[in-house]
């Protein structure tokens, strides 16, 4: 099924920034669900305080990531939800948005899903497990090959998470975080994906992308009180695993262990995930 296209918004001028109200202005015009776009879209009830909680967070001038700050100020970030009733539209919404920004290649669109709170606190390692069986679920609802400059071996320093043929930075952020806060940004579990296209002239070795990651790890130790995590690395670089930064620990241990995601092989039919795996409370 091809993708859809939705009407897009132009991009906002340095002078039409967003303020620091607790919601991002005409953000119903960017929030995505399946083939849905603005207020075609009937969010349930916890998506708006999720939403205040997060625009109040990454827009203040000292949060850390810079890329996702600066998406939120010039308009760039779509938004999504995900729960039980809505989490077969992901990869539907998910391959409509990467079709939509390819039409605009010069913003650097983010998506941010939005996971409902859960009734009672779940741990640092239930939130780590549900993160990685949600981008196990679209990896095998992805018809798409696996772009050849892209490893599928995650212990290979050229590795990302890919979807309809596009690599994509994705990490968690939930209220388990209790030290690392940069990655608290809500009562619920949110993902940001980032594709890293996105990324254009602030790549690693450019001159501007190392300025940006030097600032925001000076804004990491500020904000979170900790030095920024050492696993936190360059894409390329041969010491480099890009799936130990998707989800770091709430302290500076290092990220052992074998990666929970496995690509499937393109050419052999997936099984779907069940819905224990890609399970989601309200």
């Amino acid at each position: 099924m091809p993708p859809c296209q939705f009407r897009l918004r132009p991009r906002r001028t340095a002078g039409m920034l967003l303020t620091s109200s607790r919601l991002p202005p005409d953000y119903r015009q960017r929030v995505l669900l399946g083939d849905l776009v603005g207020r075609a879209v009937q969010p349930p009830d916890w998506f708006i305080p999720c939403l205040e909680t997060f625009h109040t967070t990454v827009i203040d001038p000292d949060y850390p990531c810079y890329f996702g700050s600066a998406a939120a100020h010039h308009g760039e970030l779509y938004y999504t939800i995900s729960d039980s009733r809505t989490q077969h539209l992901l990869a539907r919404t998910l391959q409509n948005f990467l079709a939509n920004a390819r039409l605009a290649p010069d913003e650097r669109r983010n998506l941010t899903i939005f996971f409902p709170p859960d009734a009672l606190p779940l741990s640092h390692s239930e939130y780590k497990q549900r993160f990685w069986s949600v981008l196990q679920a679209l990896h095998q609802s992805d018809a798409s090959p696996w772009p050849d400059s892209v490893s599928t071996d995650p212990n290979q320093p050229n590795w990302e998470f890919c979807f309809a043929g596009e690599p994509i930075f994705a990490f968690c952020a939930d209220p388990s975080y209790r030290s690392r806060t940069s990655r608290n940004l809500g009562p619920g579990m949110i993902i940001l994906m980032q594709p890293r296209r996105s990324f254009f002239g602030i790549e690693g070795h450019t001159r501007a992308g190392i300025q940006a990651r030097n600032k925001t790890r000076e804004r990491l130790e500020k904000w979170d009180h900790m030095p920024a995590h050492p696993d936190l690395g360059v894409y390329g670089e041969s010491n480099n695993r890009e799936w130990k930064q998707y989800v770091l620990p709430d302290d500076n241990s290092s990220v052992t262990g074998i990666c929970p995601f496995v690509a499937q092989d393109a050419s052999v039919g997936r099984e779907s995930t069940t819905n224990r795996d890609f399970e989601c409370n309200e």
